[in-house]
């Protein structure tokens, strides 16, 4: 697509590779090919939602400097003005946990409550699917985001944040009394298994026999200092149908647990349904809207699928800070 390319309704191209080296707008924006490249006069317009969709058989790379395959590095993104970003990948051969079918790299984009050039408007979610394995590797970042603004990642085999490196983080526009940014937006992510931990925790926990050393082994920093965590933002939900794994990134005391944080819209863990083997379970390591410690768990929502409380669904064992469903916090 060279020079301006300006649909009145929907701009759809279907190709075997598609290169944009100029502008490209429509109503929405749908690109579906093997390979695509966006050229550095490349810029992809839309007021609603601006489609990726992979038709090959490689991997996909978002963000980053991309890879081997398909390829949207994070320079590429900053190319895109859109009412959303949703990019769709196929399972590869050979896809597994080690060999994930989409990488996500290290990437910043701006949010509806920041300056031009926003990458994401009023409402926008970044949405990435696939029915195989997601990795995120690096920090993928919304700064400046409005109240709609999120990432959205759905896998049907699995979800890996492979810390320290990989994050998910949403943040508002800085607070110039504290010189900081608050957490917004929202997190949505749902996979049979949401692994948040480094290489060896995530081995380990995959080998533990119970969930006490799972939980055990997670509430080991492994030698980080991450008070945000590694996924964070206003709103936090989490979808799974077999476990929910979120390392500490924090201190040994249960105070001083990080590795998730929400804001004022909470966690809400949703038992999907699917596994007649057992029951799914959860053990997290975070803080809940300036809430620490003991305090946290009685604040994750726990449903089934349709929105119904859904306590009893989970497995007992089930923790955040080593306080359990069943138990409650230790002595």
């Amino acid at each position: 697509l060279n020079g301006a390319v300006a649909a009145t309704g929907a701009l759809d191209v279907t190709a075997a590779a598609i290169a944009v080296n100029g502008t490209a707008s429509g109503s929405i924006v749908a690109l579906q090919s093997g390979a695509i490249s966006l050229g550095s006069t490349a810029l992809i317009g839309s007021p609603g939602v601006v489609t990726f969709q992979h038709t090959g058989t490689s991997r996909t790379f978002v963000g980053g400097t991309g890879g081997t395959g398909y390829s949207l590095s994070d320079a590429a993104l900053q190319q895109v003005r859109s009412g959303g970003i949703r990019v769709i990948a196929p399972a590869q051969s050979g896809s597994a946990a080690t060999n994930p079918d989409v990488v996500i790299g290290a990437m910043t984009l701006t949010g509806s409550a920041g300056s031009a050039p926003i990458q994401l408007g009023s409402g926008a979610l970044f949405a990435v699917s696939t029915p195989g394995w997601i990795e995120v590797s690096g920090a993928a970042r919304i700064v400046n985001a409005g109240a709609g603004n999120g990432y959205s990642l759905n896998a049907g085999n699995g979800i890996i944040v492979t810390l320290p490196s990989g994050a998910l983080t949403v943040t508002g526009p800085t607070n110039p009394a504290t010189a900081t940014a608050p957490v917004a937006g929202a997190i949505s992510l749902t996979a049979p298994r949401i692994t948040v931990a480094t290489s060896a925790a995530a081995a380990d926990v995959a080998s533990a026999q119970t969930t006490a050393a799972r939980m055990a082994r997670l509430a080991l920093s492994d030698g980080m200092t991450n008070d945000l965590g590694a996924i964070a933002a206003g709103t936090l939900t989490f979808r799974i149908r077999d476990a929910l794994y979120i390392q500490n990134t924090g201190g040994t005391a249960r105070a001083d647990r990080r590795g998730f944080t929400a804001g004022a819209g909470g966690v809400t863990v949703v038992a999907t349904g699917g596994n007649t083997q057992q029951p799914p379970e959860f053990v997290v390591n975070g803080r809940v809207d300036a809430q620490t410690g003991d305090t946290v768990l009685p604040l994750i929502r726990l449903t089934d699928a349709q929105g119904n409380p859904g306590r009893a669904l989970f497995a007992g064992a089930s923790a955040a800070n080593d306080c359990t469903l069943a138990n409650g916090c230790p002595t």
